[in-house]
């Protein structure tokens, strides 16, 4: 509650306008020491978002927050009801933290399921690509491939296209080697080949564990954002009747004062207009002051027309003389 001016007027009867000391919540200190807690309080509540925003780092984006920011402006509460849920959760997460981190939970489980789907994929392609270098180094064993054959079939499964000057200058150089430097290069070509399926199944084996894990992070994640839909609308209905009641308890102690100080002034008002119409009474035009001021008016004016009328009569004979000569 703001502090009341300290105003003070005399109506010349006695009559004071209620000052800010007749207050009986500003003087009780049990009360004013309650009210700043609740303050503090209100306070606290006003600023969790972004307490919890900055000390969680949550991760903020600055275009949607934007938008939500302009429709929280723009849209009048009344037409919540036709909005679409995804746009009404847009304006939500702006103005509620806990709605933020329900979108980024789920967010994330969709990310981790994005990430499984991809690692799934991979393993699957590289387990095809495994079983078939196996099998064509079968064959290769089998028919005895020569080092040309070996090294045009990695270049064909790299998928490098050889330029027709670059393949006849391995040709030449081919047809240029013995028959102890062919089969050492053809055993090397081999050994390549064979360390690539033992590295593929080492690979296979950690995309397996990679994949587990991705799982456990997935169920995990599934399982708190469970507990967490569950429990974060009640927390934020708790969240909301907490401000509700700290404003209760803020019009609560300023009832009374407020009907006292409504009802001391207006009783004051009153009287000082009782006084005031009292006061008039003295000046009325229908009083005994009135009477014998007409009174005595009228009087005066009788005896001006009495002298006139007397005035009129004696000069009537002066008037007629002249004319009783001529006759």
């Amino acid at each position: 509650m703001k502090n009341l001016p300290m105003k003070r007027y005399n109506g010349g009867n006695g009559h004071v306008i209620t000052q800010q000391q007749e207050f009986g919540s500003l003087n009780d200190r049990v009360l004013q020491e309650n009210i700043a807690a609740l303050k503090e309080s209100r306070k606290e509540l006003e600023g969790i978002n972004k307490l919890v925003k900055k000390a969680l780092d949550l991760p903020s984006d600055r275009k949607r927050s934007i938008i939500a920011k302009f429709l929280n402006y723009l849209v009048p509460t009344s037409w919540y009801e036709s909005l679409p849920s995804s746009v009404i959760k847009l304006m939500a997460e702006e103005n509620d933290v806990l709605e933020l981190i329900e979108t980024l939970m789920r967010s994330n489980i969709d990310s981790v399921q994005d990430a499984l789907r991809e690692l799934a994929a991979c393993a699957i392609t590289k387990r095809e690509e495994l079983n078939t270098l196996e099998a064509d180094l079968g064959v290769a064993q089998k028919e005895n491939w020569d080092a040309q054959a070996l090294q045009e079939y990695i270049t064909s499964k790299a998928e490098i296209q050889v330029y027709d000057v670059v393949a006849r200058l391995l040709d030449i150089e081919f047809n240029a080697l013995t028959a102890e430097e062919k089969e050492i290069r053809k055993n090397d070509l081999l050994d390549k080949l064979r360390s690539t399926v033992v590295i593929g199944g080492e690979l296979m084996e950690t995309i397996g564990k990679v994949c587990s894990a991705g799982l456990q992070v997935f169920h995990r994640g599934v399982t708190q954002y469970y507990d967490y839909v569950n429990f974060y609308r009640p927390i934020s209905v708790i969240r909301d009747s907490a401000r509700n009641l700290i404003e209760m308890n803020h019009s609560m102690y300023a009832a009374k004062d407020a009907l006292i100080a409504t009802f001391r002034t207006s009783l004051q008002a009153i009287e000082l207009a009782v006084d005031a119409a009292n006061m008039v009474n003295n000046y009325s035009i229908a009083s005994s002051d009135m009477k014998g001021l007409l009174s005595s008016g009228r009087a005066r004016l009788d005896q001006k027309l009495k002298a006139l009328e007397v005035s009129n009569r004696s000069a009537r004979p002066a008037m007629l003389a002249p004319s009783a000569q001529a006759n």
